[in-house]
């Protein structure tokens, strides 16, 4: 399943786990990786990255769409 996240601003992802992470401009996207694309019944799984940003400007304050 794929998320989508974007950024306000300048924010650039800078590392992430659990996914495969792709930007480009201020749009993410995260894609599952093999090991966690099948999700059981009441099961769950979690992602995480880690975003900074060049210059002056608003922090990361991501919103998924």
């Amino acid at each position: 399943m794929d998320r989508r996240l974007d950024f306000s601003g300048n924010q650039r992802i800078t590392n992430s786990w659990n996914a495969t992470v792709t930007q480009s401009g201020s749009s993410v996207t995260a894609k599952n990786l093999s090991y966690n694309g099948s999700i059981p019944p009441d099961g769950s799984t979690t992602f995480g990255f880690r975003a900074g940003r060049s210059g002056a400007g608003p922090l990361p304050s991501p919103t998924r769409s």
